[in-house]
């Protein structure tokens, strides 16, 4: 992919660095600038807002992101980083999630974990973009199971999803769009369906309504007093 046009140089060569997974062309890059260019955060950024962390995110650049936020010399750089949003409000987790790049999920979700930042890993999963969705919901709405199972869901198991902008939890997306293994997974890793907020009524309705035989006998199976 060629870069996005409006890069002025000196950004050019930070972005091709985190295009190619490069962090010492990174570093060189930002050593041979006298000024950056800055937004609210202090960060250099693309004109659609999104940083060195959200073009490595991805494309997919594990060992860029893994040097990035846990080097030991980045940790104010990596706290930057981690919680910037693009002009859209997307973070770098809600862009690794989209891209079902689980290992580099992985890493964020670490990392934010070693920072010293006062926001935790359920503020980092629960951040949504400017249409309410959370990286979950991203997630879910591509089938990347190993995402949703490993990385998100079990990092939160407690937190009931919001509905985005479309009136969509991710557990509505799995039924809607038929993702039988990441709706197992929602349902039986969230407590909230056993402790009274109920969205299992609802998602078998959705089943029955495109003929998810598989779907509906899975939740008349495993949840039969929530209908």
């Amino acid at each position: 992919m060629e870069p996005a046009m409006g890069i002025d140089l000196m950004k050019l060569a930070l972005y091709k660095a985190a295009v190619e997974g490069k962090p010492e062309d990174y570093y060189k890059a930002l050593g041979q600038q006298s000024t950056m260019a800055v937004e609210d955060d202090g960060l250099q950024v693309m004109p659609n807002g999104n940083t060195v962390l959200h073009v490595a995110a991805l494309y997919g650049r594990q060992h860029f992101v893994e040097n990035i936020l846990l080097g030991k010399d980045n940790h104010a750089a990596a706290l930057c980083l981690l919680f910037a949003q693009n002009k859209k409000n997307k973070s770098a987790l809600h862009c690794a999630a989209k891209e079902d790049h689980a290992n580099i999920v992985s890493i964020i979700i670490s990392a934010t974990k070693n920072v010293k930042s006062g926001v935790g890993v359920r503020e980092m999963v629960q951040m949504t973009d400017n249409m309410m969705n959370t990286a979950l919901h991203k997630a879910v709405r591509m089938g990347h199971l190993e995402v949703v199972k490993d990385l998100l869901v079990e990092e939160d198991d407690e937190f009931v999803y919001p509905p985005n902008n479309a009136g969509e939890t991710p557990i509505y997306l799995a039924a809607r769009l038929g993702f039988l293994d990441c709706l197992q997974q929602l349902l039986n890793t969230y407590k909230y369906p056993k402790n009274g907020y109920n969205e299992v009524a609802t998602v078998f309705h959705i089943a029955a309504r495109h003929g998810n035989v598989e779907m509906m006998k899975y939740i008349s199976n495993s949840f039969p007093d929530c209908l």
